[in-house]
């Protein structure tokens, strides 16, 4: 995939969607250092991506806040208000991990908090047809169901292994 990167680098003139790939692959093996100038690469060559930054942040610890990236961080969040809520959420998160890497954990706590609420704001999830769907899964599987289906089935002892791709789903089958 390396091979394949750089390829598609020199092809498509090194956008911001190849540094992130390059970024992600790099972590991935380990280097990094790398890794976080990838993500800085493709935050400079798309700046409306805040979550290159909080990427690039999660590659190492920020040690002082003369650091480039913390200067970037800190130069992003100050524009923070008016940015729309999903660059806020990732521009919050950032700003929670360079604190918390500075050991100003309460700083950091509350830029995690401002984040996760604005995500939260964000999801379509109703709490009471959640408990509803449970309850009906509850009713409907419960011990006269499976007294009912007793013996049905492969009744190998052998093990299933089921192969596909990770949160596709695929052990829904």
């Amino acid at each position: 995939s390396d091979d394949a990167l750089r390829r598609a680098s020199e092809l498509v003139c090194d956008t911001f969607e190849v540094a992130s790939h390059w970024g992600s692959l790099r972590s991935t093996q380990g280097y990094l250092r790398e890794a976080r100038e990838a993500y800085l690469q493709a935050y400079r060559q798309n700046p409306k991506g805040k979550a290159f930054l909080r990427s690039a942040l999660s590659m190492e610890k920020i040690h002082s806040k003369d650091e480039e990236l913390y200067q970037l961080v800190l130069e992003v969040y100050e524009e923070e208000p008016e940015l729309p809520d999903r660059q806020r959420i990732a521009v919050n998160f950032a700003m929670g991990k360079a604190l918390d890497d500075l050991g100003e954990h309460e700083g950091a706590f509350e830029h995690f908090i401002q984040g996760n609420e604005l995500k939260k704001s964000l999801l379509n999830y109703d709490e009471q047809n959640r408990q509803l769907l449970w309850g009906e899964i509850r009713n409907t599987f419960n011990a006269d169901f499976f007294e009912q289906y007793a013996g049905v089935g492969c009744v190998s002892a052998r093990p299933i292994f089921v192969i596909g791709t990770p949160r596709s789903g695929t052990t829904l089958m």
